[in-house]
């Protein structure tokens, strides 16, 4: 087991840093290939607040280690153990933050998908907390005829897309779905024709798209009409 007290300043800080490193890059596979993947981190715009919760602990806790880190003093052990108790409990508030605010849901509501974040859903009988949803990736659904029939009936708000019981997994049809489909063409409209021949030569099967609604930029969900299937969200502007 390593003993903090017998390093030097410089040993100390160098392995706080490694440890904070790897601890960082864990929680960035979690934050930008699970909970935000491509190109949802830029949709919801949490880059800049994973950028502070991963510099906080790899860089803030590792130069306040340095700072204090003194041999000579007798409260050492406890100094090193109250600034990692503050690294580690800000890191992990920050995660908890972002997992909480992300989209665990890409809801098709009857024009456009529309992002539902986990602390905005209605508990619909699924009970969603911080763990058992941790390596679960956003999902695609649709509302179910009871969520219309209620809207019709009861004139209910539009919260309702935030009631996981209203929920459906998303498939093609020949109805409403498949007539809302736009042609590729038109995105050239909104987009730089470079920007929309890379999406299309990534997704060659990708003939139609239909507007992605989130906080910081709207986006594109592409399908292939033919072949009646959803492909991707991408980075393209709806409008």
């Amino acid at each position: 087991m390593l003993d903090f007290i017998k390093m030097n300043r410089f040993t100390f800080f160098i392995i706080h840093f490694l440890i904070s490193c790897c601890v960082a890059l864990v929680a960035s596979y979690f934050v930008f290939f699970i909970w935000y993947p491509y190109p949802l981190y830029r949709a919801l715009g949490v880059v800049d607040i994973a950028v502070i919760v991963f510099a906080i602990d790899v860089i803030l806790g590792p130069i306040l280690g340095f700072i204090i880190y003194d041999k000579t003093k007798a409260s050492l052990k406890f100094d090193i153990f109250v600034i990692i108790l503050i690294q580690f409990s800000a890191f992990i508030y920050g995660l908890y933050t972002l997992n909480q605010a992300r989209p665990l849901y890409l809801v098709f509501a009857g024009y456009n998908f529309e992002t539902v974040r986990k602390n905005e859903l209605i508990d619909g009988g699924d009970t969603v907390d911080f763990f058992s949803a941790i390596f679960q990736k956003p999902e695609f659904v649709s509302l179910n005829s009871n969520y219309y029939e209620s809207r019709k009936n009861l004139l209910i708000s539009k919260t309702n897309l935030r009631d996981t019981s209203f929920y459906t997994p998303f498939y093609l049809k020949n109805g409403t779905e498949h007539s809302v489909l736009v042609g590729i063409p038109l995105l050239n409209r909104f987009n730089s024709e470079k920007s929309v021949q890379s999406v299309v030569q990534k997704y060659p099967n990708a003939d139609s798209w239909v507007p992605l609604r989130a906080n910081n930029l709207d986006m594109v969900v592409l399908f292939s009409k033919e072949e009646r299937k959803l492909i991707a969200a991408v980075d393209l502007r709806p409008w």
